[in-house]
């Protein structure tokens, strides 16, 4: 299973024969930090984000996310996998 899923990733990336865009943010407050980053366009082909967000009150959370569009016309329609860890913090107060 894992060596299907691999090629089909890789078939993927051949697949989408464009130069893909890089972006990167971060954000910071008094309470709270968040980063994310990602590559590929929203428009067709293989894209890829992971995010990062951390609270002093609540925890932190982690995404990754892999994305897929294949052009229909005017349209373009889109595969999503999306894998989100949540680390709550408990009160014991």
């Amino acid at each position: 299973m894992k060596k299907f899923l691999l090629s089909v990733t890789v078939g993927c990336f051949l697949f989408s024969g464009h130069s893909n865009a890089a972006s990167v943010s971060a954000q910071v407050g008094k309470d709270f930090t968040e980063l994310a980053a990602g590559i590929g366009s929203k428009g067709a082909g293989l894209g890829i984000n992971g995010n990062w967000a951390r609270s002093d009150h609540d925890g932190q959370v982690v995404s990754l996310g892999a994305t897929f569009g294949l052009p229909l016309g005017p349209f373009s329609a889109y595969i999503v996998m999306r894998r989100a860890i949540f680390g709550a913090k408990t009160c014991d107060k």
